[in-house]
């Protein structure tokens, strides 16, 4: 994988994660805790995706 691909890939994975940090947001104020957990386990399986392309994005830079 290329250096731009892994870039623009940790890109979208980062937009994933903040447009759903909005939506956590929404559903504390709508005290919905089902909405939140799904929420949250869709974040954290993004952040361990964007961990893993991170890693690949500095380990080729160097």
């Amino acid at each position: 994988m290329n250096l731009q691909r892994i870039q623009i890939q940790r890109e979208g994975h980062r937009r994933f994660i903040e447009k759903y940090l909005e939506k956590i947001e929404q559903s504390k104020e709508n005290d919905s805790l089902t909405d939140f957990h799904a929420i949250l386990n869709a974040i954290e399986a993004k952040v361990t995706i964007l961990e893993t392309l991170n890693e690949k994005y500095f380990h080729r830079r160097r």
